[in-house]
């Protein structure tokens, strides 16, 4: 896709849901794997993942006239202030199964 036009095609709008889920997934795993063995570079990775689907999201939900952000918190936003501000009763999160194959699959 060369140009993503969201508001008037649904598969655009389902590429860009599955990128915010799938960021948000990774960054987690990595976050884990962090956990486990103690790696720095493990620990930055998964935070750019989880900056990467927020802001998609972020820019996704704003409103197309007014560009005013959504009321809607991502859950990326709250895996990532976990990660920098841990508290004992949040636990990070995932979106379900993705799947493997996305044609014909739309929001």
């Amino acid at each position: 896709i060369r140009t993503l036009l969201v508001d008037e095609d649904s598969e655009h709008r389902s590429v860009i849901e599955y990128m915010i889920r799938g960021y948000n997934n990774l960054g987690v795993t990595i976050y884990r794997l962090w956990e486990q063995s103690g790696e720095p570079s493990r620990f930055s990775q998964s935070l750019v993942y989880l900056t990467d689907s927020t802001e998609l999201a972020v820019n996704y939900r704003r409103d197309p006239e007014t560009l005013e952000r959504a009321g809607v918190v991502n859950l990326a936003y709250l895996n990532q202030r976990f990660a920098l501000y841990p508290t004992p009763d949040y636990e990070l999160q995932i979106y379900g199964a993705i799947p493997e194959d996305l044609d014909a699959l739309l929001f």
